[in-house]
């Protein structure tokens, strides 16, 4: 770990998305309970919002810099003028489409209600992405918006919808609650070059303050790579934030490090992604034209801190 800064330390405000949190984003939780933060010059400050669109008008408004959330945000507000780019991912995509019992396939999502939180984020382009790879047409579901995750999850069990997109520590956490639930879909397998998790920043900001940002990814770099050596600390902190039993965080744990989703070098803010992610974003109407990779991401700023930090292997593979 760093040495702690003997001056002042910078102020910060980082806009998240999800009330409570999800597990995905604990790497921004541990970074700031862990000293991370601190160490690096930086005095954080974490504001949760209920979804990746109040994050980024959060930052649009000027109450933070950073925002945490859905690509789909960040791209619909780069259409708008909220002047953001994006420089890294904190996650990869651990989202699960999970349905009734009498729904077998993606296919049987025609006619049936879909939960969504809003109609352009994860839970609502994933289900139309699942569609259109089972070549249905999408736009055949009925999709209801529901306020924010937590509601999705009594939504489903009560039968107010058939499906809903979830987390991997909601998704636990439902099928917990209804035995006759189950997976349909993992979105990590129906889309693998879906960009999930992006970390954008205000442009101006970030012209004139390259340090901060540097120093803000390389504190949360070194947190996401401290929580696979720290499980027991990860999963105490969790189940404080996410509100989720025990057994669910423990279990999300699992998986997210297994699948290596905590992101731990430069994230999948490569062009193939990229692209691929904001045609999904223009035929599902969440954004009118297409954006130029070299408008909607900015990678010098990672690969700068991984200069310094190196690249952490898994396996045999390279971690994201």
């Amino acid at each position: 770990m760093p040495k702690a800064r003997a001056h002042s330390l910078t102020p910060v405000a980082i806009e998240l998305a999800l009330v409570p949190p999800k597990m995905i984003f604990m790497g921004f939780y541990i970074a700031k309970a862990e000293g991370f933060f601190r160490r690096n010059g930086l005095n954080v400050q974490l504001l949760a919002q209920p979804t990746g669109n109040q994050a980024i008008r959060g930052v649009a408004a000027g109450e933070g810099v950073f925002a945490a959330g859905g690509g789909d945000a960040v791209a619909s507000s780069d259409q708008s003028g909220a002047n953001l780019q994006v420089i890294w991912t904190y996650g990869v995509d651990d989202l699960s489409l999970i349905g009734v019992k009498s729904i077998t396939s993606v296919s049987g999502l025609v006619g049936a209600t879909v939960g969504v939180t809003d109609k352009s984020g994860p839970s609502y382009t994933m289900p139309v992405i699942a569609m259109e790879k089972a070549h249905v047409n999408p736009f055949k579901a009925n999709y209801v918006i529901l306020g924010g995750r937590p509601a999705l999850v009594g939504a489903l069990v009560n039968g107010q919808i058939q499906a809903a997109t979830f987390h991997v520590d909601d998704g636990l956490n439902v099928l917990q609650k209804d035995p006759q639930l189950h997976v349909i879909a993992e979105m990590s397998q129906v889309a693998p070059s879906f960009l999930y998790g992006p970390l954008a920043v205000s442009r101006p900001y970030a012209a004139h303050h390259k340090k901060v940002v540097a120093e803000v990814l390389t504190s949360l770099i070194e947190a996401q790579r401290w929580m696979y050596s720290h499980p027991a600390a990860t999963i105490a902190q969790s189940i404080t934030l996410t509100q989720e039993p025990p057994s669910v965080v423990r279990g999300a744990y699992a998986v997210l490090t297994k699948d290596h989703d905590w992101v731990v070098n430069a994230g999948t803010i490569n062009k193939t992604t990229v692209n691929y992610t904001l045609q999904v974003f223009k035929s599902v109407g969440v954004i009118d034209k297409l954006i130029p990779y070299s408008s909607f991401v900015d990678p010098q700023y990672v690969k700068s801190v991984l200069k310094t930090l190196g690249v952490v292997k898994c396996g045999a593979s390279a971690c994201p």
